[in-house]
């Protein structure tokens, strides 16, 4: 994934990590919340990419999923749970409004790419979930994983909006630019 329009001072280093190394990959598990929203993170890198088809994804994947979750030693009510989230999550981005044009692929389209970024002399690595260019504005996606769905999702995206400035600060080009949080199992974007 090339960009013609990043800030020329930042490296880009764009490795690809197959979902199939999912299982080998060690993510956190301090809780099946995190645990979860990475994977659904590298489900969604897959289903966007490859645009599949997310009915067939669901048919034969949840047996496998299930299993991930159990080899991490997450327990029963957890893993039912955390698979409600991960099926809302797919069934999103085909449902919702904001799940289509999420799943749409876009001009200059970018996901989960690494940016190398001086914060405080330190370099840090930026990883935008979704970085595209629509209508000659540069949007910038970051999807969160709510299991509460009595969460004021306008509230709790604004609770990004640090994050987000800071990604938008990667690119010096003249377009406008658009930042927004997709929560992915509600399927809906909330523009900040």
């Amino acid at each position: 994934l090339k960009s013609e329009n990043f800030n020329r001072n930042i490296k880009v280093n764009t490795p690809i990590s197959p979902i199939k190394n999912i299982e080998k990959k060690k993510i956190s598990n301090d809780s099946v919340y995190s645990f979860t929203g990475t994977l659904i993170h590298k489900y969604y890198e897959l289903v966007i990419n490859k645009q599949l088809d997310i009915d067939k994804l669901l048919s034969k994947k949840l047996s496998f999923i299930n299993a991930i979750f159990t080899k991490n030693n997450f327990s029963k009510p957890e893993i039912d749970s955390a698979i409600k989230v991960v099926k809302a999550s797919l069934l999103s981005l085909k449902n919702s409004e904001d799940g289509q044009w999420v799943y749409k692929l876009h001009e200059d389209e970018g996901m989960e790419v690494n940016y190398l970024h001086t914060i405080n002399n330190e370099i840090k690595t930026l990883i935008p979930d979704r970085i595209f260019i629509e209508d000659d504005i540069r949007w910038i996606i970051d999807y969160k994983t709510v299991f509460d769905n009595k969460l004021d999702l306008e509230i709790e995206a604004k609770t990004h909006t640090e994050q987000l400035n800071l990604y938008a600060s990667l690119f010096d080009d003249e377009r406008s630019i658009k930042k927004a949080i997709y929560f992915v199992a509600q399927g809906k974007l909330v523009l900040i």
